[in-house]
């Protein structure tokens, strides 16, 4: 049983390193840019209650 779940991890580790982690990147890379660029429209657009 053991074995069996280590081969399935093993082919899932592999699949997910052929194309899952550059998924996984470009999806974490969209989330802090919209994150980042979210934040610049707030300071851009909310009056500033003090100067930076």
């Amino acid at each position: 049983m053991n074995k069996a779940f280590l081969t399935a991890n093993d082919d899932s580790l592999e699949r997910s390193r052929c194309g899952g982690h550059l998924w996984l990147n470009a999806a974490l890379f969209f989330f802090f840019f919209a994150v980042e660029h979210i934040a610049r429209v707030i300071c851009v657009y909310v009056p500033p209650h003090h100067t930076w």
